[in-house]
This record gives structure tokens, C-alpha cells and sequence, in this order.
């Protein structure tokens, strides 16, 4: 299995430096095999203690103590993955090592997404350095 960590876009922390914080854990339960047929994913939340609940919650994921899969996912991914007639589709899949016949979502996924400047969550293969946690992995 695949796995991404969510992190907010970085915000202040107690000293007023900028530091992301990690949201939760995109694991792919089973990857898909064409550009037709998506991939399995699954959701969960890593937030134990208290947090900045109105900061890190996820609007595609309202309950924070619930593992969310299949579709509720899909809707997530697709905020995440370039639609097939995307401009920038051919350079994404060639930065992803992948093509439209050989389609490996979770590539495009993980590319396309820390391309994008306008996101209010990151995904990230390791977890930054000075990332907040409030839940132990």
C-alpha cells in the first residue's frame, strides 16, 4: 500500500514561525489500472488531542473520528487529479513517469498535487521536517 500525509498549508506556530501541520493519511488500497478505472483509496484523520479543529478539518471530511472510502474519497481525488483535457496534462504525466495508455493515478496524484500553489492541504510522500503533529504515527 501507497501512502500520502496531508498536511495544512503552514501556518504560525506558538513562535510565529510557519509550520505545516499533518491532517491525516491518503492510503491507496488498491491502485487502478487504466485512465478509466480509479484506483481504491482511503482517508483517515490523525488528529489526537486538541487542534486547531476549524484550521486542519477537511470539508470533504466532516467527521474526524470516521475512515472514509470509496467515493467520499473519489470526490476528494478529483479536486486533486487533472481532468484528461487538462493543458498541462502531457508535461504532469511526464513529470509523473507515466502516460495516458499506462496510467499510474497515484503518480499523476502526488505530481500534480504539490504543483499546485492554490491548495489549502499538501500532499507529501515523507512528512516535512518541521511538521506539527498531534496524533503519534
Amino acid at each position: 500500500m501507497r501512502k500520502l500525509y496531508v498536511c495544512s498549508k503552514p501556518f504560525p506556530d506558538e513562535n510565529g514561525e510557519l509550520r505545516p501541520r499533518l491532517i491525516g493519511i491518503l492510503t491507496e488500497l488498491k491502485p487502478g489500472v487504466s485512465p478509466r478505472q480509479n484506483g481504491e483509496y482511503q482517508f483517515e484523520y490523525k488528529l489526537g488531542g486538541t487542534f486547531p479543529e476549524d484550521i486542519v478539518r477537511l470539508t470533504s471530511f466532516p467527521d474526524i473520528n470516521k475512515t472514509y472510502k470509496g467515493f467520499e474519497v473519489m470526490g476528494f481525488m478529483k479536486k486533486w487529479l487533472p481532468s484528461h483535457d487538462f493543458d498541462g496534462l502531457d508535461d504532469i504525466l511526464k513529470r509523473a513517469e507515466t502516460s495516458f495508455e499506462n496510467y499510474d493515478e497515484w503518480a499523476v496524484l502526488k505530481t500534480f498535487a504539490l504543483s499546485d500553489g492554490q491548495k489549502h492541504a499538501y500532499l507529501y510522500e515523507t512528512l516535512p521536517k518541521d511538521v506539527i503533529m498531534y496524533e503519534r504515527l
